[in-house]
């Protein structure tokens, strides 16, 4: 799946709808036994930030995904303490 634009209304901004809106997706992902490429920009943002969300992230540039944080952090050029 590739989530290529996040939008939320002006009466919902700043009120986590973006977030909820990005767990949903990402608990129907798992589910679905599926990866997600992120190109949106606050969906790339929180998915990297957030290591619950590492294990549904598709690194289409690498061709493949990565099932643990070791392996994303490394790739990504941040190494785990």
């Amino acid at each position: 799946m590739i989530i290529d634009h996040t939008y939320v209304s002006d009466e919902l901004a700043g009120q986590g709808v973006g977030k909820l809106l990005l767990k949903e997706l990402v608990d129907w992902i798992r589910k679905e036994n599926k990866k997600i490429i992120p190109l949106c920009p606050y969906a790339k943002a929180q998915m990297e930030k957030n290591k619950e969300y590492h294990d549904t992230i598709y690194l289409w540039q690498y061709g493949r995904s990565f099932k643990t944080e070791k392996q994303y952090s490394v790739l990504k050029g941040r190494p785990i303490s």
